[in-house]
């Protein structure tokens, strides 16, 4: 194998030399680095990364890296974490942001960090010279989201059972499919209502705990908190579980032929309809 050859070579002008293969997922037999993981050249460092997915831990590559090899699993961030990653990140660059603004970027981004970075790091572009703090104003404008028209907000009119803030904001993903697919919609939805009936689920498993315990064990930013207590009066557990089951339902349908002839808006328009029934 050529990365086995070239990490047996001796650096040249220096004391090491450093090989970094990247996606190295998409090797075909990373069983052939076997032999020379278990001979290794001490004057090279290897670096292997597997993007997207891991290493298939049955395979004897596998067995002699454990043995031999420094390993480092970077488990993805769930959801609920990233709007805690986006605030703790920018504070690092001692710059603060709205929770407001922090929770549309978490929604509109999703858990691929890369793209998260790289979003965040386009705003340290956009904004003005000497800001120390980014508004929920400076986030649509940067990464194109519309405030009045985002699923941040769908989602708090929908658990505050306001249908006529709800129907324009889904008339509106209905006119921009391309920009709001309704697989994108179905999937924030998911995580909105996991969040509530996870409340729910807490809730009944310590009826004397108090609030801020409940909160405790949900763990993120308690402004989120507040929004999910919020949430939980118009989606009850019933609510809730019934939701989710239309969510999937929906996703099902969505993807299948039993569709007919019904649109994407039309297909979230009844699915939200039935949700706030």
């Amino acid at each position: 194998m050529q990365i086995a050859d070239n990490a047996r070579r001796y650096p040249v002008m220096a004391s090491r030399q450093v090989i970094i293969v990247k996606e190295a997922q998409q090797l075909k037999g990373p069983d052939g680095l076997v032999s020379y993981l278990k001979a290794m050249n001490p004057s090279c460092v290897l670096v292997l990364c597997f993007m997207g997915k891991s290493a298939d831990k049955r395979t004897e590559f596998w067995k002699t890296a454990q043995k031999y090899c420094e390993i480092l699993e970077s488990v993805p961030f769930r959801d609920y974490q990233m709007q805690e990653w986006i605030t703790t990140y920018l504070k690092e660059k001692k710059t603060s942001i709205e929770p407001q603004a922090a929770a549309l970027l978490a929604d509109f981004l999703g858990t691929d960090l890369q793209r998260v970075v790289m979003e965040l790091d386009k705003l340290f572009i956009l904004i003005p010279e000497g800001t120390w703090a980014i508004t929920t104003d400076m986030v649509e404008n940067s990464v194109g989201i519309n405030r009045d028209f985002s699923p941040f907000t769908m989602f708090k009119h929908l658990t505050d059972g306001n249908f006529a803030g709800v129907q324009p904001i889904v008339q509106y993903f209905s006119e921009n499919d391309k920009k709001y697919p309704l697989v994108m919609i179905i999937s924030l939805l998911y995580v909105h209502l996991s969040r509530i009936l996870r409340y729910h689920a807490l809730r009944m498993e310590n009826p004397s705990l108090s609030q801020e315990g409940i909160g405790k064990l949900m763990g993120g930013n308690y402004y989120f908190f507040k929004e999910i207590i919020q949430a939980s009066r118009f989606f009850t557990f019933r609510r809730t579980v019934r939701a989710m089951e239309l969510l999937c339902f929906y996703d099902s349908k969505y993807k299948s032929s039993d569709r007919g002839e019904a649109s994407d808006g039309e297909l979230l328009m009844e699915m939200v309809c039935k949700m706030m029934a």
